[in-house]
């Protein structure tokens, strides 16, 4: 079972590796392509280049990505209002009529 499991997610990892790099190729040929290719990514990508279709730029690495995004989120991150203003007590009113 845990064999299956781990197959299925290298099977899912790689179909979005192919996806990220050919974008326009319909899922059906990406899984095709990658199922014949043995789930090998480096072979599954120069068949489908044999086929001809256009390889998009290598996307950046995930690291860079996570790094971005925090940067990102921080920023849309909204700052917290300031607190209102305390109520005064029943003596500072007292006081602040007097004073008048």
């Amino acid at each position: 079972m845990s064999k299956q499991l781990d197959k299925l997610k290298r099977l899912q990892y790689c179909y979005r590796y192919l996806k990220s790099v050919f974008p326009v190729v319909e899922e059906t040929v990406l899984l095709d392509t990658l199922c014949s290719a043995d789930n090998n990514v480096t072979h599954a990508t120069e068949r489908l280049i044999n086929l001809g279709f256009n390889k998009k730029d290598t996307p950046p690495p995930r690291v860079s990505l996570k790094k971005k995004e925090t940067a990102e989120e921080a920023a849309e991150i909204p700052k917290k209002p300031p607190p209102p203003p305390r109520e005064k007590s029943d003596e500072e009113k007292m006081k602040k009529n007097c004073t008048r």
